[in-house]
């Protein structure tokens, strides 16, 4: 995911936004508010930090794989998982 221009950075992350979108309306109920929440707040992180939440939690890499799947260090990784997962937690209790 590294290497991409911006604008297809952002549409990759916009494309990911509507497939939630749609899902949450197949779930229907608190279910798909919750999923839209999840996914609105995952749409506004960097894609670095985007990359790090996909390959950590999604595709459950270990540290090492995601590593050198992202191109990053698996310092550098830890600090943007680290710094991904913040900012979920303050978007998803409202803060800003």
């Amino acid at each position: 995911m590294t290497g991409l221009p911006s604008s297809k950075a952002a549409d990759r992350g916009s494309a990911w936004v509507s497939v939630m979108v749609a899902m949450s309306f197949v779930f229907g109920g608190l279910v798909g508010l919750a999923i839209l929440a999840c996914t609105t707040a995952l749409g506004s992180l960097p894609e670095s930090q985007r990359q790090a939440v996909r390959l950590l939690k999604l595709r459950e890499l270990s540290l090492k794989e995601a590593a050198a799947a992202s191109g990053m260090s698996v310092g550098a990784l830890k600090v943007t998982m680290h710094r991904a997962l913040a900012s979920l937690r303050r978007s998803l209790k409202g803060k800003p």
